[in-house]
């Protein structure tokens, strides 16, 4: 088990529910997952557009096309998908719920400067 910056990689006791696929996938100190979905809605909450999305994460376009059209956690690289949320978080989304229960995006609440 690999275990950098408190991320877990394909680790042998978190197992996904059916239809998943854990392979590359994120999963954090709290058991999270981002998953397609997450992406796409986050990226909507932001009325970014997908060139947006890789040039503020530093992901290619195609990259960034490619793992939202799959559908649960993606199939693509670690660093690659925590870029994308970092990026996404940096914005202002949070990452909520869990695999299991409703996993989705909403948007923080920004305080205004005076």
């Amino acid at each position: 088990m690999a275990v950098k910056l408190g991320i877990v990689l394909n680790s042998p006791r978190i197992t996904l529910p059916s239809g998943y696929n854990n392979r590359f996938s994120i999963i954090y100190k709290r058991k999270t997952v981002i998953t397609s979905e997450q992406i796409r809605a986050g990226r909507a909450l932001l009325r970014w557009s997908a060139q947006e999305l890789a040039d503020r994460s530093g992901v290619g376009i195609a990259t960034v096309l490619r793992l939202e059209q799959q559908d649960g956690v993606p199939s693509g690289r670690s660093h690659t998908l925590l870029e994308l949320q970092r990026a996404l978080e940096t914005a202002g989304v949070e990452f909520i719920g869990t695999l299991e229960d409703a996993p989705g995006v909403r948007l923080v609440k920004r305080v205004k400067k005076s």
